[in-house]
Order: C-alpha cells, then sequence, then structure tokens
C-alpha cells in the first residue's frame, strides 16, 4: 500500500498520535507515519514529502496541514467546518463532559478518556502558541471547501462526521448529496462515536467506514 500518514487535531500530542500509530499499523500491517498537529505545524517541507502519493487520514484540525498538499487518498475524520472560536470554546465544555460521562460504564474507555485529556492538557500547557492560538485559523476552516481544492490535485477523499460530535454538526447534512459526489467526494454522516472517537478507537472508526 502506499505510505500512510496520520496528522492529529489541535491539542494532538506524541503519546496519543503515537498510540494512534501503532493501532493503524497492526490493522494496515505496514508503518504508519505519525504527526501531532505541533509537530505537522513544525515540518511543513516534510508533511508535503511524505503526503506527495500518499494515503492519509486527519483528525479534526489536522486537515489545515493539506493545503497544497497532492495526497492520493484523504480520509478526514470530524474535520472542522466555519464555526467562531468563541463557539467552539463554549462547545468543548459539553463536549468533555459528554466524554467522561459516555466513559463510565467501561473501564478500558475511561482509562483512554483520562489519558487524552491528561496529555491534551499537557500539550496545551506547553505549546499554546502551536494550539490553542490557532482557534482563529480553525474557525475559519472549511473542510469541504478544502476538500473540493484537494479533489481538483486529484486526490479521492473522505469527509467523516460523527454523529455525536459536539464541535462541528448540522452543516454537514447541507453539503450530502450529489454535489459533493460528483466533485470525487463522500461525505459520511453517519459514523458512530463522538468528536474524539477516532483517538479512542481509531480501527473501530475505519472499519465503520469500511475502509482499509
Amino acid at each position: 500500500m502506499d505510505t500512510i500518514v496520520f496528522i492529529g487535531g489541535m491539542g494532538s500530542n506524541r503519546p496519543q498520535v503515537e498510540a494512534v500509530g501503532d493501532e493503524l499499523s497492526a490493522y494496515y500491517d505496514q508503518p504508519v507515519q505519525v504527526f501531532s498537529f505541533r509537530d505537522a505545524l513544525q515540518n511543513t517541507d516534510k508533511i508535503k514529502e511524505l503526503t506527495r502519493g500518499a494515503h492519509v487520514i486527519t483528525h479534526a484540525a489536522g486537515m489545515l496541514l493539506l493545503a497544497g498538499m497532492r495526497p492520493r487518498e484523504v480520509v478526514a475524520i470530524a474535520p472542522p467546518t466555519p464555526t467562531s472560536p468563541s463557539t467552539l470554546l463554549l462547545r468543548s465544555i459539553p463536549k468533555t463532559m459528554y466524554l467522561f460521562k459516555q466513559s463510565q460504564k467501561d473501564s478500558n474507555r475511561r482509562k483512554k478518556v483520562s489519558d487524552y485529556h491528561k496529555f491534551a492538557a499537557l500539550e496545551h500547557g506547553r505549546y499554546p502558541h502551536y494550539n490553542i492560538a490557532k482557534l482563529s485559523m480553525i474557525g475559519k476552516f472549511d473542510a469541504f471547501k478544502a476538500a473540493t481544492a484537494l479533489a481538483k490535485n486529484g486526490a479521492a477523499i473522505t469527509l467523516a462526521f460523527m454523529q455525536d460530535d459536539l464541535l462541528f454538526f448540522n452543516i454537514a447534512r447541507s453539503y450530502f448529496g450529489n454535489e459533493m459526489q460528483e466533485r470525487g467526494i463522500q461525505v459520511r454522516i453517519d459514523v458512530p462515536g463522538e468528536h474524539d472517537e477516532f483517538l479512542l478507537y481509531p480501527v473501530e472508526v475505519l472499519k465503520s467506514l469500511t475502509l482499509k
């Protein structure tokens, strides 16, 4: 298979993306190159080189890093749609509360959620200029316009929106139909899970898309 690259979203960090990478490597039976959001921002030339002709998976704001790139295929999980920074901040509170609430009945999920927030908090605290400071840029990002640009460069695109995503929701439904399909862009609005589901169970999310 082509080179496989995973790019995490805002607040992603080395322990997190490496854990995702380990699961993806086992799933695809080949090494997966992984980058946190900060890693990718700091290594745009490397991202450009690695993603050329590659199979790229992004989570949330990770899709921002593909502007001007030429991957062969992109699977964007829970990508951003235009939302004001203040709204994103307000929505992040119920998102976090819901994530913890949904994990209480499953000890394995509870540990994953706890680790996720622990490492994300450290990342935000140590490197705010590569994360929370990018909130305005993320709020302006339109995954559909970005997907159209990537498709024009020859990439096959899947935009996968999570059913219980409390950050980016509803707007995807207005794009669901022939218009995007004619551009070579598949839009999925039926993916089970929350905004951060892919970071907890990446293989299960891909399986729900029947992608490998």
